[in-house]
């Protein structure tokens, strides 16, 4: 790398050195699923765009999902959207920081960004001589959104966060009390005291396993997946590793797992809990 390359990524990295963490107006409030923050904003969008009153708009906003509470947020902060806004957005309505992730460097491995990610960071760079690949996820993040003048609708920020992160939030969201907790990006991406099953990935997403959950054995006294739970499994690429006592799956190539895998298993995971242990779920 030339020093006028490294130079520049440092100067970009120094910009970055504001404080990242997320304040407590991201803590949910009591008996509600969102902080007063974000449910000040979504009641906001719902009483101008729906002419709901502030009872019916408070009442409607614990039974959102969690891409419709996304959509109704970014919408209350549009025109301009910028990074710290759309962590902040994911960190109160998921639970994920992506400043962590960006930090571990977690999540899938990349060797290049789609184009529109790499057009839209060197457009805001003023096509300084800058290699991408060195950026800061968060920061790649930024100067895309900086790129569009922060004008992305909330379908769009997740397809960004999905293609930077490796993170799916339509795909969380789908599964929200679905009854799977999911250990990845070095954090917890869904989880609940009441889950029954168990996923994680490694750092870089390289591969998974699934175990049991200590709920799933307090209500059913088994100590391993169920027999025809492991069948499936077995039936899409898994296996039992003795190592770590768990069903396990690796990228043959040491490449991430690619995301129509990860939609298989959990999709897997959701059905087989829905025909057998829906009366678990709470």
């Amino acid at each position: 790398m030339s020093w006028k390359k490294m130079l520049a990524i440092v100067v970009i990295l120094i910009a970055t050195l504001s404080p990242t963490t997320i304040s407590a107006d991201a803590s949910p409030v009591k008996d509600h699923k969102y902080s007063h923050k974000v449910m000040r904003g979504m009641m906001h969008v719902m009483k101008k765009e729906e002419g709901l009153s502030k009872c019916e708009a408070k009442d409607r906003v614990d039974s959102l999902t969690q891409v419709e509470a996304m959509d109704y947020y970014l919408k209350k902060l549009e025109p301009h959207v910028d990074g710290r806004d759309v962590q902040f957005t994911v960190r109160s309505i998921y639970g994920i920081s992506l400043q962590k992730a960006s930090d571990l460097d977690a999540g899938k491995q990349v060797t290049g960004y789609p184009d529109y990610i790499t057009e839209g960071v060197e457009a805001s760079l003023k096509h300084k001589e800058v290699d991408v690949l060195e950026l800061p996820k968060v920061k790649i993040m930024d100067l895309y959104l900086k790129s569009v003048d922060g004008d992305l609708p909330g379908a769009e920020v997740r397809v960004l966060i999905n293609d930077i992160f490796g993170i799916n939030l339509d795909g969380i969201s789908r599964l929200e009390k679905a009854g799977i907790s999911l250990w990845s990006k070095e954090q917890w991406i869904m989880h609940s005291d009441h889950d029954l099953f168990e996923v994680r990935t490694g750092r870089t997403d390289v591969d998974v396993y699934i175990v049991p959950t200590d709920y799933f054995t307090e209500q059913t006294g088994m100590t391993e997946l169920p027999e025809d739970l492991q069948e499936k499994l077995k039936a899409i690429g898994y296996w039992y590793n003795e190592n770590i006592d768990a069903y396990y799956y690796a990228e043959p190539n040491g490449n991430s797992v690619p995301d129509p895998f990860k939609g298989q298993t959990l999709g897997t995971l959701a059905q087989f809990i829905q025909q057998e242990y829906a009366d678990l779920l709470e």
